[in-house]
């Protein structure tokens, strides 16, 4: 915002570089107030646009919170979504998958012959 500054001097004209140099001072006081206002109107711009994309984050965040809050209640109720059921039971399959190869990769041999029960040759099971 501009600011403009008129003055009219009377008075003795002796005086006339001394009242010059105070207006100088005055109008640098005055460019230094305009730099001061623009400074101050650029940080509550930044400030604002802070403050909005916070509000933008706490609202994800507070949606994101309600999504999980319906997820663990879905779960305690024991009611999934179907496509939420159909990823446990593919979980569920790939762990019963992997452990049949699993059991198979430890009880054949390096020929793939199935080891007898009891080999010495094979390590006991490790218990957990």
């Amino acid at each position: 915002m501009p600011i403009n500054v008129h003055v009219h001097l009377h008075g003795p004209l002796d005086r006339e570089g001394e009242i010059l140099g105070h207006l100088v001072e005055i109008r640098a006081g005055l460019v230094r107030l305009e730099k001061m206002e623009r400074r101050q109107m650029r940080t509550l711009d930044e400030t604002l646009a802070s403050v909005q994309g916070q509000s933008t984050q706490i609202d994800s965040l507070v949606a994101y919170n309600a999504g999980l809050r319906q997820q663990l209640a879905d779960i305690i109720s024991g009611a999934l979504p179907p496509d939420v059921q159909a990823k446990v039971d593919q979980l569920f399959d790939a762990v019963e998958q992997n452990a049949t190869k699993l059991a198979a990769a430890l009880n054949t041999d390096n020929a793939g012959q199935p080891v007898p029960v009891g080999d010495s040759t094979v390590p006991p099971p490790v218990s957990g």
